[in-house]
């Protein structure tokens, strides 16, 4: 759970960061910024943090000059302007993809540096908690980490992560994505947040799910929750608290992780969204999207342009990709 003082320390590591940049050379800085480092755990986790920030920056600079192949995207031929050739295409659609990667990361700086664990496009990866209790990120996730001796508090900022949680009963394990906390009771379960959803599934034991209450600067649980068992799902939307229920087969919870997914129950924008964390570039969506369409499937998330369009094709919709790094979804509007 992120508070005012991890914030700060956000803004400070952002602060040496570009005071150090302007002056490389200036030992006093430096000194002063390893001084404030070894101060305090969290100003090192901090810095590494703004560090993480700054590498995805530089790829994507790195990118746009390799792919550009090209610095004049129309030529002229016997007097007239032509259109580029089919291999410039590609560097001009690379180039494109890598502005956009850094024009999108601008509102998405400060959620990065809130966490202390996060994923790239197509990555996956395994933690194990200070609490023994293990997590999984999905693609494209992140998550924000509090324990301490009286609780174990769980942030899904963005995408999925499945849970495999050491029972403490001393310490409840709680996990809040969006407006939404799941509270564990012993259990295996999965938790994916993305367009104003959140998705909830359990594989082993029982979990208690209830939207959040603010009170003050603190949330708390509410009175009232849901119960879900091996087997349950649902599907919460945030904005209207619409809660849909289905039953899945307990053994399918998290197959994300395997890089194949099977479903018979998820809605269209929620399959997108997924699939967009595995694509590795940028997918638009066009037209009037069958949101409330369910669909099923197996999708191979190792290869997310082909499951795009199976699920495009599939539900009414036609997809056109560019260079392996645009991807254009229309519906009818």
């Amino acid at each position: 759970m992120t508070d005012q003082s991890s914030l700060d320390d956000n803004d400070t590591a952002l602060s040496f960061l570009l005071r150090v940049q302007e002056e490389p050379e200036d030992e006093a800085l430096r000194n002063e910024l390893q001084q404030w480092r070894e101060r305090s755990p969290a100003h090192e986790r901090a810095w590494q943090k703004i560090l993480r920030v700054r590498m995805v920056g530089r790829l994507a600079l790195q990118a746009s000059e390799q792919e550009d192949t090209s610095r004049a995207p129309f030529r002229a031929e016997d007097g007239k302007i032509s259109p580029p050739r089919r291999s410039q295409w590609r560097g001009l659609a690379v180039a494109a993809a890598a502005c956009l990667a850094i024009v999108s990361s601008v509102p998405q700086i400060r959620l990065w540096l809130q966490a202390d664990y996060s994923t790239r496009t197509g990555e996956t990866q395994h933690i194990i908690l200070a609490d023994g209790s293990e997590a999984i990120l999905g693609a494209s996730s992140a998550l924000d980490v509090h324990m301490d001796q009286t609780s174990r508090h769980i942030t899904l900022l963005k995408g999925e992560a499945l849970f495999r949680v050491k029972h403490d009963v001393n310490r409840t394990f709680v996990v809040q994505a969006g407006s939404v906390i799941s509270r564990d009771i012993g259990t295996v379960f999965d938790v994916r947040k993305s367009n104003g959803h959140v998705v909830l599934a359990v594989a082993e034991g029982v979990i208690g799910v209830t939207p959040s209450q603010s009170r003050g600067a603190k949330t708390e649980i509410a009175a009232t929750e849901l119960r879900l068992a091996s087997g349950d799902q649902i599907d919460i939307t945030e904005d209207s608290g619409q809660i849909r229920h289905s039953t899945i087969p307990s053994d399918s919870v998290g197959s994300w992780n395997s890089g194949i997914y099977g479903t018979n129950t998820a809605s269209v924008n929620d399959m997108l969204s997924m699939l967009e964390r595995y694509y590795p570039g940028y997918v638009f969506v066009r037209g009037r999207v069958p949101a409330e369409e369910l669909v099923g499937g197996v999708y191979d998330l190792r290869h997310p342009a082909e499951s795009i369009r199976m699920l495009a094709t599939s539900t009414g919709g036609s997809v056109h990709e560019l260079a392996g790094h645009i991807m254009l979804v229309r519906f009818r509007d």
